[in-house]
């Protein structure tokens, strides 16, 4: 059995059901982007990037002084 979509079946009940399936649900492209999504100016891009950057180092000061504090609370404890 033909659909009018091209779909090719051999089995009528199996065949019925992906025929009314395709024709009326029509599937949006993945993925849906709209069109008016400009992309980020190269400025904003850099000072993404900086802001980022400041934020990982400080993750690392902050790590290093916590690991350097519970060395030094432990040396104290020994």
């Amino acid at each position: 059995m033909n659909c009018d979509t091209g779909a090719i079946c051999p089995h009528t009940p199996q065949c019925d059901h992906i025929c009314q399936a395709t024709e009326t649900r029509k599937i949006k492209p993945y993925p849906a982007i709209p069109d008016d999504i400009a992309p980020v100016p190269e400025a904003w891009q850099m000072i993404g990037s900086v802001v980022v950057g400041f934020v990982l180092v400080a993750l690392v000061v902050v790590c290093l002084l916590l690991f350097f504090t519970g060395l030094w609370v432990w040396s104290l404890l020994i």
